[in-house]
């Protein structure tokens, strides 16, 4: 695949530090369920969350002096956990690496219904590995993710298995594509619980042979210290 120059870009940066810091993001069992982290604050734009979600926006980066311009519509704590509490806006700043970063966060009631990008998705992605092929719609997206997820194959008996994607969480658009932060149910060691994922789609990149790319990025296992370890990554196309 050859990459175009530009937004592309972004989204292969974003999926890499979501590999690299889940090595070191250290959440439990009980945590993953509630918390979604933003990875990659210091190069997030535009979000959309879902009205009374969680996120965490810190992940493992070392960034201090939270603050909210509007604490009534998303509120976030000095560890740079948000909560969405009510319909509107708010810019999220925190300091990291000596520089004042800033997200606007816009809260809705429905973050696929508000994405311009995700609302014209309706297509059939293929595995260009295992061929297999999963059709995503707007107006079902949690299914079409939930059917990604029941293509992921697990390699030990300590793997999550996937049953569904239970709630879309938050969206990060531009012209390009999106990125779809997401909690899926799993199995693990016996135990149902939730599991933040991450799906990006995008257009903005050159295929001989496809015009659209999906990266699907989930959890593979918990470490004994509550580590969260994610696979890496399995790309479809359209």
């Amino acid at each position: 695949m050859t990459v175009q120059k530009g937004r592309i870009t972004k989204y292969v940066l974003t999926m890499l530090t979501v590999m690299a810091a889940a090595l070191l993001l250290n959440v439990s069992h009980a945590q993953a369920a509630v918390k979604l982290a933003l990875f990659n604050f210091a190069a997030a734009s535009d979000l959309k969350v879902e009205k009374g979600a969680k996120l965490d926006l810190a992940g493992d980066t070392q960034a201090s002096g939270w603050t909210s311009s509007n604490p009534k519509v998303v509120k976030v704590t000095k560890k740079g956990v948000a909560t969405a509490l009510k319909a509107g806006k708010a810019v999220i700043s925190a300091n990291i690496d000596g520089e004042t970063k800033e997200c606007q966060v816009t809260v809705v009631k429905d973050v696929v219904k508000a994405s311009k990008y995700l609302a014209k998705v309706s297509r059939t992605w293929e595995n260009e590995d295992s061929k297999k092929k999963v059709t995503v719609k707007s107006g079902n997206l949690k299914k079409g993710l939930g059917d990604l997820l029941l293509q992921v194959k697990t390699e030990n008996a300590d793997d999550v298995v996937y049953q569904k994607c239970s709630k879309i969480t938050a969206v990060e658009e531009d012209s390009a594509g999106a990125t779809v932060y997401f909690e899926a149910v799993g199995t693990l060691d016996g135990k149902q619980a939730s599991y933040p994922c991450v799906a990006v789609f995008t257009n903005d990149y050159e295929h001989e042979q496809y015009q659209y790319a999906l990266m699907l990025q989930q959890v593979v296992w918990v470490t004994d210290d509550g580590k969260l370890l994610y696979g890496a990554g399995s790309f479809w196309y359209a």
